[in-house]
């Protein structure tokens, strides 16, 4: 990838293949993403998000992703755990794609549309499972 803007066409293209529509927005600031989680959480079907350096000293925008109720799947270019990195994503996210460059984002938009199409998974209905607890609501969804 030689830019940004090329690794946002590439994931749109594969969301189109995909028959979803993927937007993309980047910022080197928390605010302005914790902004756009609330602006476009009431028409957005779930999240992939890159915490990038906030990985490890974020704790905005964790909240704001938990409190849009939606899946969220966490994706770092490199492995952060082979660095010994720990994200404070941990509790906001169904799943972690990373190490596989840019083929990590298009595995991470896979995986959720598969998880947002799997009745069994993530929608309130599914059976008791350790992703879908208490009134078949999916942990990462709870406010607590």
């Amino acid at each position: 990838m030689a830019s940004l803007a090329d690794l946002q066409q590439m994931v749109v293209a594969f969301g189109e293949s995909l028959g979803v529509d993927v937007h993309t927005f980047a910022s080197n600031r928390e605010g302005e993403l914790l902004e756009h989680v609330y602006a476009t959480a009431a028409f957005t079907d779930g999240y992939v998000v890159d915490p990038g350096g906030l990985a490890t000293v974020s704790q905005g925008w964790p909240h704001a992703l938990i409190e849009s109720r939606k899946p969220v799947v966490e994706v770092c270019f490199y492995n952060m755990v082979a660095q010994g990195e720990q994200s404070t994503f941990g509790a906001t996210v169904i799943g972690r794609i990373m190490g596989l460059r840019q083929y990590s984002y298009l595995a991470a938009i896979l995986s959720l549309v598969l998880a947002l199409d799997d009745e069994s998974f993530l929608h309130p209905e599914a059976p008791s499972t350790e992703t879908v607890r208490r009134q078949g609501t999916p942990y990462s969804f709870r406010l607590t």
